[in-house]
């Protein structure tokens, strides 16, 4: 258990009795091994390729210097001599390491490893798939559900929509629910990026473009002619009607009763093929239409008179 200073000398005797001076004292130094040095303290998640990063320790008791120690070693270098050592992450390494410390006393003695800090480099998700989803709407139309499949290393996702004024769009895992603007027309982009625990951004996928478009306006009175004479066994000849709506891109029209006869027609005119015996007033409308989904108001209707 001694530590501390102790002398050696020595004096020569003759035949037992006749003794020499001492020798000049050797002084030898008994010092203690280093306390266990204490846990390394320092950040234990990154991603990877990371910035070098710093760990530190307090001091251990009788200790002079520490040696520092990463595992495995292709994780990366370690240095440092103090309380303090710096840890070069290799640029590729991805999984655990492990960094323990021990003190040394006067470069000979040295004390229990500490215990192991282990710190996990990840990687970054990869980029996503397209989001997929509903890429035309109406203006106000209700909520929409856009996914992707799952991306390699991503932990959670982060859903994005421009312009902001367009809607929310709420979601951290492969689908994401969009709550439109009521009021918003235009073209909408949403994307999405990988996140691995928290910290790591993957890159963002490509953008899904969504249009949201007017509802057309109500279709004017349809216009043309109101009175004909039924003439069997001559039929009455076909007439053409006429409307225009605001943004419709094609039309829908009716006429009633049903046997009154048939209307054709997709664009601001539409002809009716009246039938040979019908008598009485038929009644045309006409509804415009935007890009096949967004129906207008139906028009005030127009009563034609067979006799």
């Amino acid at each position: 258990t001694f530590t501390g200073t102790a002398k050696i000398a020595v004096k020569g005797i003759n035949t037992g009795i006749c003794t020499g001076p001492v020798s000049d004292t050797l002084v030898v130094n008994i010092i203690p091994y280093p306390d266990k040095a204490s846990t390394p303290a320092g950040q234990i998640l990154f991603c990877v390729n990371s910035a070098n990063a710093t760990y530190t320790i307090t001091p251990a008791t009788n200790a002079t210097a520490y040696g520092w120690s990463i595992t495995p070693t292709n994780a990366g270098t370690i240095i440092g001599t103090t309380t303090s050592a710096i840890v070069d992450w290799d640029n590729t390494f991805t999984g655990t390491a492990k960094i323990t410390v021990k003190g040394i006393n006067t470069s000979i003695c040295d004390g229990l490893v500490s215990d192991t800090l282990a710190v996990s480099i990840i990687p970054y998700p990869d980029k996503p798939s397209t989001p997929s989803g509903q890429i035309l709407f109406c203006v106000n139309s209700s909520n929409a559900t856009y996914t992707i499949t799952s991306t390699p290393n991503a932990t959670a996702y982060q859903w994005s929509i421009t312009p902001t004024n367009a809607g929310t769009i709420t979601g951290t895992t492969t689908s994401a629910v969009v709550d439109w603007d009521n009021t918003f027309t235009g073209t909408a982009k949403i994307a999405v990026k990988g996140i691995n625990t928290g910290i790591c951004d993957g890159p963002v996928s490509d953008t899904l473009i969504v249009n949201v478009i007017l509802y057309v306006d109500k279709a004017a009175t349809p216009d043309g002619l109101t009175n004909f004479c039924v003439s069997n066994p001559t039929a009455t000849p076909n007439a053409t009607y006429t409307t225009t709506a605001t943004t419709a891109t094609s039309y829908q029209w009716s006429i009633t009763p049903t046997n009154a006869g048939t209307i054709t027609g997709t664009t601001t005119s539409a002809v009716v093929d009246w039938d040979n015996t019908f008598v009485g007033t038929a009644k045309i409308t006409a509804k415009g239409i935007n890009t096949g989904i967004c129906d207008g108001p139906v028009s005030d209707t127009l009563a034609v008179n067979i006799i």
